[in-house]
Formats: structure tokens, C-alpha cells, sequence
């Protein structure tokens, strides 16, 4: 976890704090099963011609939890990207508040998705809609988004109070 010896944590920050951290290294492993899968699929095809049947859908389905699980982690580590060419123009005072907003923002959206992810997941669940060659349910990725973005809701509601009551670094 990243945090200053001296910065005071929110009630509740630790324990968020190791789920994001936690949720982040599952985007990673995500990540490297996927492209195991991919280096058995291409390997499989080209050495036995017998390719994994259904490797795009099952691939997909994972780049949908990569996408969406690092989205906390990326926050909480400040490693998004922030285009900073009129921003840095303004004094510190106005970037701050301009952070602010951008803050609130992110907050507002992030739960607009992770509702309508889950409903959306409830509707595909009612439906039984699956992949086409596997079968594989969709219902638990689009609950996999659901959940990631209220992570990130949670990671940048921390770090607009923190910004809002001077306790942030910057």
C-alpha cells in the first residue's frame, strides 16, 4: 500500500485500501491467464491443428475484468492519465479545485456504470445469455464491471475527502 508514514487514513481506508490493492493484482494474474490461453491457442493451432475452441470468447471475456479491475488500483496509485497542458497553466489553488471537480465527477459516472452493470448482469442472468461456442455466462463479467466501478467510486470518494480536508500530498 501506498501511503505516507505521516498521512492520516480515513476510517475504513486500510481495509478499502487492501481491497483495491488485492483487486488490482487480480487484473494482473487476469491478465497473464489470458495470455497463457493465447500462446496454448496459437501454439495448439500451429503445432496439432487443434487450436482451443472458443479462445476469442474466452479471451474477451477476461479483457472485460482487465479492463474494468485495474480502474481502483490506477486511482489509488495515481497512475491515470491526466492531460495537464491548460491545467498546469492555472495556480495551484484553481488546479486543486479543478481536481476537485474532476473528482466528483469520476464519482458520478463510476455509479451511474456500476448500476447500470448490474442491472445489466441481472437482465442477462433472467435471459441466460451465454457465449456462443462455450456457453460461457455473461451475467458474472458485467458483475465484474458492477463491482470494479464501485471501487473506483470508493478510491476517488477517499481521495476527494482527503483533498477536500487538506490531508492529500499534493
Amino acid at each position: 500500500m501506498k501511503t505516507a508514514d505521516n498521512e492520516k487514513l480515513l476510517p475504513g481506508e486500510k481495509t478499502a485500501r487492501l481491497i483495491i490493492e488485492w483487486y488490482g493484482k487480480a487484473a494482473g494474474a487476469v491478465l497473464i491467464a489470458a495470455m497463457l490461453i493465447i500462446v496454448v491457442d496459437v501454439a495448439g493451432r500451429a503445432l496439432f491443428a487443434q487450436p482451443i475452441v472458443g479462445c476469442a470468447e474466452i479471451v474477451i471475456y477476461m479483457m472485460v475484468c482487465l479492463a474494468t479491475m485495474g480502474l481502483g488500483w490506477c486511482a489509488l496509485n495515481e497512475k491515470h492519465i491526466e492531460v495537464e497542458v491548460l491545467t498546469n497553466r492555472f495556480p495551484p489553488r484553481v488546479q486543486k479545485v479543478l481536481k476537485q471537480i474532476n473528482y466528483l465527477f469520476v464519482m458520478g459516472v463510476s455509479l451511474l456504470i456500476a448500476f447500470q452493470a448490474a442491472a445489466q448482469a441481472m437482465v442477462e442472468r433472467e435471459l441466460h445469455i451465454a457465449s456462443t461456442l462455450r456457453h460461457i455466462p455473461s451475467y458474472p463479467f458485467y458483475l465484474v464491471a458492477a463491482i470494479s466501478y464501485v471501487l473506483l467510486f470508493l478510491t476517488v470518494a477517499m481521495l476527494f475527502f482527503k483533498s477536500v480536508f487538506g490531508e492529500a500530498k499534493k
